[in-house]
């Protein structure tokens, strides 16, 4: 599946009616003037660039009228990943189809940046977060990983852990 930038530039005015982008963007897609790894190189101050961020996260946004999020760990194929298991419960979940692609294009700082809009978004809604896997094993054994990023964010919002059956809940 293309990434949602790879969308956006080749279907302009598709995007900008989905809000995705602005009509200034559009035209500068048209153009020429923008490419792929340009499109969020465009956003030249920060809060713009957050309301960019925040659409992307939107776009990657599963099942969003849910009250609850899982996070955790991508086992492709198995039932026991975090999306498999969201979709069971019924919960909101953050995936980006084309994860590796939109990270080679943006980075992992800017990828970083539409996750973090997809929890500030949750946070801000009152949603109760699931975790997959054990918060301690995940801080121990992939401190620098996505779902450790996550963690660290959701204690810097006043969220601790707690085990629920086979799951962590984050509880404020």
């Amino acid at each position: 599946a293309p990434s949602l930038l790879q969308w956006a530039l080749a279907n302009p005015v598709a995007a900008t009616n989905a809000g995705i982008i602005s009509a200034e963007t559009a035209a500068a897609i048209v153009s020429g003037a923008v490419t792929p790894s340009g499109l969020l190189q465009q956003v030249s101050n920060p809060k713009a660039a957050q309301a960019v961020y925040s659409k992307l996260a939107a776009a990657a946004t599963q099942n969003p009228q849910s009250s609850e999020v899982v996070l955790g760990k991508y086992i492709p194929g198995s039932v026991n990943s975090y999306e498999k298991i969201a979709q069971a419960r019924g919960a909101t979940y953050y995936e980006v189809a084309a994860w590796d692609g939109m990270t080679k294009e943006l980075g992992d700082r800017k990828m970083w940046e539409i996750n973090k809009a997809f929890l500030n978004k949750a946070i801000a809604e009152g949603k109760v977060f699931v975790f997959t896997n054990n918060p301690e094993a995940v801080m121990k054994i992939a401190p620098k990983s996505s779902a450790a990023q996550e963690i660290e964010h959701l204690r810097s919002n006043g969220y601790n852990f707690m085990k629920e059956g086979n799951f962590y809940r984050a509880t404020k």
